[in-house]
């Protein structure tokens, strides 16, 4: 028998005939389907109805923004509140995704090989459909296996048990991992030549340096604090306003710090999900907006960060358009945290004989880039996203490489 909350929200759901939550879902799964088997009792069969788009349910029912995607489009939200979609979806993954149980379907319909660079969600979504196919593959990353997702986002908005049960569900399938190995652009061509294909999916792996005066001790990037290898102080600034400020700012206020985040637009400018700024709020985070970095303080360690006051002007491209005023403002602090955003390494891209596009990488409908065999997907394809798109992206690539592995066997028996 299901809990009576998950039976009462599954009850809420109108079936709708063409339901605009299941259009909204990048992955495409059948939400009125998976649902009315819970008004049936029958959650082992709804679980495996979501299974059967997507294993990463107990991530993104925890990280998925609220306010995109399917519960935004839920019918019932219109009039009352929507159906808690991620709740279902997560009570589910939590209780029935036994990693051992769901490898034993295992097919063994495509022979090769594939290298995947970068164990985050796009990799890890590209490297279990393709081994779930019977593909021979192995993940290399240069650092903690489950990449950002797994290793960022702080422990208070995903768990990292749920990561561990996908790294296990590979592992049983025959996914080999190789941790703490850097792959080089150089080195990608080399795997292409022992590999049937490869994936990218090595994100965006160079932060951007906010324009700021000062060298001091206490200035530290977004990276570095949310993976522990520095502590944040009594007064912590974060300047930025994505979801890497929100999550840096409520990691530091978990320490006892008095946190400030620091924004050069206005708040609803913010690019962080609307339920982290909220959350952040709520919390005791203080925002200050229309505010742009322009110094550190100190002679050694930092106390204090000076801001240059800005101005809204009017209206470009949709978001506010601001200017300095000339005025500066000094917030005590002994802790900076750069949190303003990440780019792709145009040299690594380089390297590989990719040419980036306004930053990003581009690639066809497989998601094959313009090098033979080389496929890539998530936030060097797309720029920084929902962790859903970034599993439909690993996804899709895998189809395609399924695809370019089989048309090369045929153009080899012809």
């Amino acid at each position: 028998m299901i809990p009576e909350q998950i039976a009462l929200q599954a009850k809420k759901c109108l079936s709708c005939k063409n339901a605009p939550c299941s259009a909204s879902c990048p992955l495409g799964i059948d939400i009125p389907a998976f649902i009315r088997l819970l008004k049936e009792d029958k959650p082992e069969q709804a679980f495996e109805k979501i299974r059967s788009r997507s294993i990463f349910g107990e991530i993104c029912s925890a990280v998925c923004p609220l306010d995109k995607h399917c519960r935004s489009s839920c019918v019932c939200g219109i009039k009352g509140q929507p159906v808690e979609i991620p709740m279902l979806e997560n009570y589910l993954f939590d209780r029935y995704f036994i990693p051992e149980k769901c490898a034993c379907d295992k097919q063994c319909d495509v022979s090769g090989s594939v290298a995947v660079v970068g164990s985050g969600v796009a990799g890890l979504s590209c490297a279990v459909t393709l081994a779930q196919k019977g593909v021979d593959v192995t993940v290399y990353e240069k650092a903690q296996l489950g990449g950002i997702t797994a290793n960022e986002i702080p422990p208070f908005r995903l768990e990292r048990k749920a990561f561990e049960k996908i790294l296990q569900y590979a592992t049983c399938l025959g996914v080999k991992f190789r941790s703490d190995e850097f792959v080089s652009g150089s080195e990608v061509s080399v795997l292409s030549e022992a590999y049937n294909a490869v994936f990218l999916a090595c994100g965006l792996q160079k932060e951007v340096a906010a324009d700021v005066q000062g060298n001091c001790k206490g200035v530290v990037g977004a990276t570095e604090f949310l993976r522990g290898r520095c502590k944040s102080g009594r007064k912590t600034v974060v300047i930025g306003g994505g979801n890497v400020a929100m999550d840096c700012a409520r990691t530091a206020l978990r320490s006892g710090s008095e946190v400030t985040v620091v924004y050069r637009r206005t708040q609803d400018d913010m690019p962080a999900f609307s339920e982290e700024k909220s959350s952040a709020l709520r919390e005791g985070v203080q925002f200050k907006c229309l505010l742009a970095p322009f110094s550190v303080n100190g002679t050694g360690d930092v106390i204090s960060a000076t801001f240059a006051e800005m101005k809204v002007v009017g209206q470009s491209g949709g978001r506010s358009a601001v200017e300095k005023t000339g005025k500066l403002i000094t917030i005590d602090c002994d802790t900076v945290i750069m949190a303003v955003g990440s780019q792709a390494d145009e040299e690594f891209f380089r390297r590989c004989g990719l040419q980036l596009v306004r930053g990003r990488v581009e690639v066809d409908n497989d998601m094959m880039t313009s090098v033979d065999g080389l496929f890539a997907g998530g936030d060097i394809v797309r720029g920084e996203n929902t962790v859903a798109k970034a599993v439909r992206d690993g996804r899709q690539a895998a189809e395609g490489i399924i695809r370019y592995i089989d048309s090369k066997k045929l153009s080899c028996k012809e």
